[in-house]
């Protein structure tokens, strides 16, 4: 038996997405801790300014990682929409659809056709609102929660332990 789910990608719906991906990658408190750690490691150097001419070099050091640790993950987010974006533009509001079967998921555009096996999937991870369904480790399918029949979340995840995908809450 197949289960079917069309998806109209919006902006939305993609920024969420990636929202949530990120979130789940680094953790909620990656950043803030990384920034945190940075300026622990910065200011002990700050009273140094003033002092030897060669200890400026390490309170310089230290707030380039912290401008680096706050400045990285924001830049890679907008990278990762800027990409989604190109791809809202080449579908042009029309919608994906998937067809989940036993040994196949079908992925149908206007931009094409795809066949693939479930075993090309890495990952599911599963969130209130969307389902992230992973090819590699940063290409994923987005599933809104809500256009998910009880039936197709049931057949997708026995699917993905049939076919030894880890599946994350």
């Amino acid at each position: 038996m197949a289960h079917q789910v069309s998806v109209t990608y919006t902006p939305e719906l993609l920024k969420k997405a990636t929202i949530r991906y990120f979130v789940r990658l680094m953790g909620r408190w990656s950043c803030c801790t990384g920034a945190l750690a940075s300026v622990c490691f910065a200011l002990p150097w700050v009273p140094f300014f003033a002092g030897c001419s060669l200890t400026y070099l390490f309170p310089i050091l230290g707030w380039i990682a912290v401008g680096l640790l706050v400045l990285f993950p924001p830049v890679i987010y907008l990278r990762v929409v800027q990409l989604n974006q190109q791809l809202l533009k080449k579908l042009d509001g029309e919608p994906l659809h998937f067809d989940f079967q036993e040994e196949l998921v079908t992925i149908e555009s206007s931009l094409g056709k795809s066949e693939v096996k479930w075993q090309i999937f890495d990952k599911l991870w599963i969130f209130p609102d969307l389902w992230l369904l992973f090819n590699g480790a940063s290409n994923y399918f987005i599933l809104p929660e809500d256009l998910l029949t009880a039936d197709s979340k049931a057949f997708i995840r026995q699917r993905c332990d049939e076919n030894d995908i880890p599946v994350k809450d």
